[in-house]
């Protein structure tokens, strides 16, 4: 008995696929990493003082960066999702 599996690949979700993997690979990660530095720079105590740095330093930084840490592994989970997507959606158009 022949197990078939039909796959139905819209060119909505190709150029979904495709868009998503142009925004990761382009520059996404790195501009996440650049957020993380330039916000601990702000919230070191060195450059900014007052009664908002206290309040960034001491509550919306801590969160920012915990959310950030947490999207980098996130992206690169993504990205190897995305190139499996598309290899597979190719696969599927060739064979």
């Amino acid at each position: 008995m022949t197990n078939t599996k039909t796959v139905l690949v819209t060119e909505e979700a190709k150029a979904a696929a495709r868009r998503i993997k142009t925004i990761v690979d382009g520059g996404l990660a790195e501009q996440v990493a650049d957020l993380q530095r330039q916000g601990k720079t702000l919230a070191g105590g060195a450059v900014w003082k007052g009664a908002r740095a206290e309040q960034f330093t001491g509550s919306i930084w801590p969160e920012a960066d915990a959310a950030l840490a947490k999207l980098k592994p996130a992206l690169d989970d993504l990205h190897r999702w995305v190139d499996t997507v598309l290899d597979n959606i190719f696969a599927a158009g060739n064979a």
